[in-house]
């Protein structure tokens, strides 16, 4: 992952959504005027969708989709994916820029990257 990051082209945007994800609102309700509103501040706003890597009927998902899904349920992934992510902010500043410009995954946030400090400080 670090290789194609480094790259410095005009395609360096696509590769971080390929590998990162793109934000896509995410349906809460069934009607349309409750669509996209969270009933609790931990339902989710955002979901981290990955439109280029699809292998028959499954789904495969994006490395901060990944990270955030599995924050309750595999600790240790989590923790090796957020040393990786910090790894590649602090060399690539496309990365850093990229995403800290995510929008938020839930109301409990405010940033992509806010979660990691509650995880941390929880684990």
């Amino acid at each position: 992952m670090y290789g194609l990051l480094t790259i410095k082209d005009d395609l360096s945007k696509k590769r971080m959504e390929r590998l990162f994800g793109i934000p896509l609102l995410v349906p809460i309700g069934e009607s349309d005027s409750d669509r996209y509103l969270a009933s609790k501040p931990s339902d989710r706003l955002c979901k981290y969708w990955n439109p280029h890597f699809k292998a028959g009927d499954e789904i495969i998902f994006s490395f901060l989709e990944l990270l955030y899904s599995n924050k309750n349920q595999h600790n240790y992934f989590t923790l090796l994916g957020i040393i990786c992510l910090l790894k590649l902010m602090t060399t690539n500043s496309q990365v850093y820029v990229y995403v800290g410009e995510l929008p938020r995954p839930s109301l409990q946030y405010k940033n992509y990257t806010d979660w990691i400090n509650d995880f941390l400080f929880n684990f």
